[in-house]
């Protein structure tokens, strides 16, 4: 694990990787001229350039309110409002920086990522179930769903779900 004194207060993004190497630059190359550069080898920071900027305690609170709202959003159904009053109400600095406003657009991109489109049909709908992205929804703890569709010869469709290890013989 990386040395807590290296990566606190100063932030760091990955420019290029070679060789299990990360090389990252600080985050605030833009924003303050920071020069500052280095890798990581075998987790470890290795800075090659110093900052010019002191360390900022809330780059690191808002970092953390972030990603927890990332995985929040991810993984539950509330609303996001609620997610993020929620999440807010343990970073109260960090929520008057990151607002809702300014944070909702990445939350549903996010959300977006981990959610199947809405199925337009039930032909859509069986398809979407069975695209190797979602076929995760099909699962649960004793087994797996089988998603199939039959087309009759009036055009008609006909979308079944079901687990056929624990479907009755009839």
């Amino acid at each position: 694990m990386m040395a807590e004194d290296e990566m606190i207060h100063y932030g760091y993004r990955i420019r290029s990787s070679y060789n299990s190497v990360n090389y990252i630059q600080c985050i605030a190359k833009n924003r303050e001229q920071c020069p500052a550069h280095g890798e990581i080898r075998n987790e470890r920071i290795i800075w090659r350039k110093n900052h010019n900027h002191n360390p900022n305690v809330m780059d690191d609170i808002i970092r953390q309110m972030k990603k927890e709202l990332h995985e929040a959003t991810e993984l539950s159904l509330q609303d996001l409002r609620s997610i993020y009053n929620q999440i807010a109400l343990s970073h109260p600095d960090a929520a008057a920086f990151v607002t809702f406003r300014s944070i909702e657009r990445s939350m549903m991109r996010w959300r977006q990522a981990v959610r199947p489109p809405i199925p337009i049909s039930l032909e859509n709908y069986a398809e979407i179930l069975n695209d190797p992205k979602w076929n995760h929804l099909t699962q649960y703890p004793t087994g797996r769903l089988n998603v199939s569709t039959v087309i009759g010869r009036d055009s008609s469709v006909a979308t079944v779900i079901g687990d056929p290890h624990s479907s009755y013989k009839l």
